[in-house]
């Protein structure tokens, strides 16, 4: 077993390795001398004077339950949840570090489909998820439930008061206090790549219900270098001795920035894969 942590991540955890299984340990120090072993965690008061990063830790856990809570048949939901995630992979655009949208963020999309359709078999639940986000109007929200705000001094998604929160682009909100936009990286570069591949998904789905089509269709990946005729290619090595730890994501937060800079009509996003023992940081783009 090997493991190690992060004292200044933004939310508190500890990344371990158990006999080859990767997972993510998060930590929650909670405002109490000793913890009693039938804690509520979702008892809202134990937020009250806690610091900002071991809430969103614990909010994790307590928005990943609440979900299970709010869906009328979890059984549909994780079989329809584990078929869109595995599309958002295939088609590039599943991750919040770069721009996309994150596990929770479509967890709470497909939520909100089986709400809507508590009676609705899975393949159903796609084709109408599919439908339903092909036309949905943004920026109007997408929540599970509504959510007062407790006035414990913590960040609170509410685009009436704040007006950062009125120019997110994707808005989709958790079910707990405080409640947050969990999209809020996303650009109107990575939104357009979105929205475009919902769409595909959406003509699809509808080839599947007439069999035009069958369902490998819509897990196809896209073929980046003829998708896209212009991008830019960032390499970033390392320099011996500096710890490199085998990935560059240090890639990934600058994306949804590099694509308000550059303002590009459509931006992809290729896998990050280190590349070796380098030596300097490139950037290459095309002639064009």
């Amino acid at each position: 077993m090997r493991g190690q942590g992060s004292t200044v991540a933004f939310i508190p955890l500890i990344q371990l390795s158990f006999h080859g299984v990767k997972t993510d340990l998060t930590f929650a120090r909670l405002m109490m001398k000793s913890i009693p072993e039938n804690v509520d965690l979702f008892d809202d008061r134990l937020l009250k004077g806690m610091d900002d990063r071991c809430v969103r830790s614990l909010n994790g856990y307590r928005v990943a339950c609440e979900i299970l809570r709010l869906v009328p048949n979890v059984d549909n939901f994780r079989l329809v949840l584990r078929v869109i995630k595995l599309w958002g992979q295939q088609r590039n655009i599943y991750s919040n570090r770069l721009g996309f949208l994150g596990g929770v963020s479509w967890a709470i999309l497909v939520a909100r489909t089986c709400q809507r359709y508590p009676n609705a078999p899975a393949p159903t639940l796609v084709f109408k998820f599919f439908k339903a986000y092909s036309m949905w109007m943004w920026p109007v929200p997408v929540h599970l439930r509504d959510v007062k705000d407790l006035h414990f001094n913590l960040p609170f998604w509410d685009p009436r008061v704040s007006p950062r929160d009125r120019d997110h682009l994707m808005p989709i909100i958790t079910p707990t206090y405080p409640q947050v936009n969990t999209t809020y990286n996303i650009c109107h570069s990575t939104f357009n790549v979105i929205t475009e591949e919902i769409k595909r998904g959406h003509v699809i789905a509808e080839e599947i219900q007439v069999n035009k089509a069958d369902w490998s269709k819509l897990f196809e990946t896209p073929d980046f270098s003829e998708k896209y005729q212009h991008y830019v290619l960032l390499c970033i090595h390392r320099r011996s001795g500096l710890g490199y730890r085998g990935s560059p994501i240090v890639v990934a937060p600058l994306t949804p920035a590099a694509c308000t800079l550059c303002g590009a009509e459509a931006w992809g996003m290729a896998p990050c894969l280190p590349a070796g023992p380098p030596s300097a940081v490139e950037v290459v783009m095309s002639p064009d």
